[in-house]
């Protein structure tokens, strides 16, 4: 009797612990990504490449990359983790067919994804004060915040040419700028698809655990605005070491918490 017991205690505090973690990481994430309980969120993923119709191929066909398809699995699962009744529309920027109305998540920079490039324009026009700067067009791409710029050409790996040593990434976590209704919306973006990997395994993994303040103090800066615990919203600029396609080393260099 004593041993029966023992082993449905054991279980049961097993199935407590279990639900304690999932709880702890459904707020984390719920905090942090703030999307509508049921609605639509659109993951938008940079087009790499366009073949137009052919004889042996009747149809236009576009592209994305392996690191952005890697991020959008990191967004899927995530908010399927809210156990939320969202429904999660996948679209490539150059054959996306239905307005940014709801919660959206873009995959990709501007230079590539011209979604990002009208999200990044809205942002800077809501926070010149941060004289924000992105440009992720080759050969000498540059990302500002505030004080802080980073960039330069990308130099490969020697093992492993067209895949970056070191990499940068923007992430932006803020409103949905093209609706009047209270919406997110969130960008991830390196100047390589690795860094943008690796920038949403970040976002999604370390900001959501750590929170802001732990970040904030990683990078050695001050924010100019106060933290939002209700809400947040902020701009975040990461270092990206690579060793293959995979990272070895993400390090947050800048934060600006923003309206």
């Amino acid at each position: 009797m004593s041993v029966a017991l023992t082993i449905v205690g054991i279980v049961g505090l097993t199935s407590i612990l279990q639900a304690c973690s999932f709880l702890r990481s459904y707020s984390k994430r719920q905090w942090l990504l703030r999307f509508k309980f049921s609605g639509q969120v659109d993951i938008v993923l940079t087009t790499s490449s366009v073949v137009d119709p052919s004889p042996d191929a009747p149809y236009r066909r576009v592209f994305t990359s392996l690191g952005n398809l890697r991020s959008a699995a990191r967004f899927a699962e995530a908010i399927g983790s809210l156990r939320a009744k969202n429904t999660i529309r996948m679209n490539l920027s150059e054959a996306i067919d239905n307005d940014l109305n709801d919660d959206f998540v873009l995959i990709g920079g501007p230079a590539r994804n011209h979604l990002s490039e009208l999200f990044v324009q809205e942002l800077v026009r809501a926070n010149q004060e941060l004289a924000i700067v992105f440009n992720d067009s080759p050969p000498c791409q540059e990302l500002r915040l505030g004080a802080v710029t980073v960039g330069g050409p990308l130099v490969d790996q020697a093992r492993f040419p067209g895949i970056p040593a070191v990499d940068h990434a923007l992430v932006v976590v803020w409103r949905n700028p093209f609706t009047l209704q209270r919406r997110r919306g969130i960008l991830c973006a390196g100047f390589s698809s690795h860094g943008t990997s690796a920038a949403s395994e970040f976002l999604l993994d370390v900001v959501a655990d750590r929170g802001l303040r732990k970040v904030l103090g990683e990078t050695g800066h001050k924010s100019r605005g106060p933290l939002s615990l209700s809400r947040p919203n902020f701009i975040l600029i990461l270092r990206i070491e690579l060793s293959g396609d995979r990272p070895v080393s993400v390090r947050p260099v800048a934060l600006e918490l923003i309206s």
